[in-house]
């Protein structure tokens, strides 16, 4: 007898020819709504661990980013000068001439000291004083109680060169050593004069001096190098002292210097008083 069967409907049959086409390797071209719904949390999950991975890369270069500036913003920077404003300051290079028996109008060797080489070293250290705003005080960081000029003089602040002051200091050393060598020298009458009315004042000052240049040199550390070199005459290598140079163009500050220093035909006699006081 026969086996009774249900007739299916017509959706039923689709589905079942699609299983079987599947089981048979056929790509199925009609109906995809079969599909398993594991297959579909699969393609769901891949679109959001794609978004994820841009969205930890988008982060990541940000912090790298804020870092970076950060770095930069933490890193010092050229200090405000009214000579240069905060631009870069002009530099070239240069060979310095430090060898032994070098001539240069600041030496005097072996001879001793003449009037010229005394000129020489005025020429350097020898700096107007200045007249400051107080807008330039306070952007060097500084108290615009500082001393003011007399309003006879058109007012300002009080300022001088920190470069001449320390070439100074090279020179009250220099000039102190051969002092104690020739001390009738009547190039020296100044500094007998000051060391015979002042004895401890001077020996503080040259302390002063030789802390001054030290600090200097510490704080602009020069990474050149200085080679060696055999020399006729000598057992031992000579250093070679010639070595090149970044330098700041110091005629050029003081051309700067001379734009703006102070009248002092208009201050002769005056008293340095506070800014209170004027």
């Amino acid at each position: 007898m026969p086996r009774p069967y249900t007739k299916v409907s017509q959706d039923e049959e689709k589905l079942l020819q699609g299983r079987e086409s599947s089981e048979n390797g056929s790509p199925v071209t009609s109906d995809r709504s079969w599909q398993s719904p594991l297959s579909n949390r699969v393609s769901r999950y891949s679109n959001v661990l794609h978004w994820i991975a841009h969205g930890i890369t988008i982060l990541l270069l940000s912090v790298l980013l804020v870092d970076q500036r950060r770095s930069q913003e933490s890193e010092p920077s050229e200090l405000y000068t009214p000579a240069y404003g905060r631009t870069q300051r002009p530099l070239h290079y240069e060979v310095f001439k430090t060898a032994f028996w070098e001539k240069t109008p600041f030496k005097a060797y072996p001879d001793p000291p003449t009037k010229e080489t005394m000129e020489a070293w005025d020429s350097i250290t020898v700096t107007p004083a200045l007249n400051l705003t107080a807008d330039e005080v306070s952007r060097l960081g500084l108290s615009t109680d500082s001393v003011q000029w007399p309003n006879s003089a058109g007012g300002g602040y009080v300022g001088y060169l920190e470069s001449a002051h320390q070439l100074h200091c090279l020179q009250a050393i220099w000039g102190r050593h051969h002092y104690d060598k020739d001390p009738e020298n009547p190039l020296y009458a100044h500094m007998a004069s000051k060391i015979k009315e002042m004895p401890d004042i001077e020996e503080a000052h040259l302390e002063h001096c030789v802390d001054v240049i030290r600090q200097r040199l510490m704080c602009t550390a020069d990474a050149s190098i200085v080679t060696f070199r055999w020399v006729k005459g000598l057992s031992t290598p000579y250093p070679n002292f010639h070595t090149g140079h970044t330098c700041a163009d110091y005629k050029g500050l003081l051309g700067w210097a001379e734009g703006r220093k102070a009248d002092m035909r208009k201050v002769e006699g005056w008293d340095y008083r506070s800014a209170d006081e004027l």
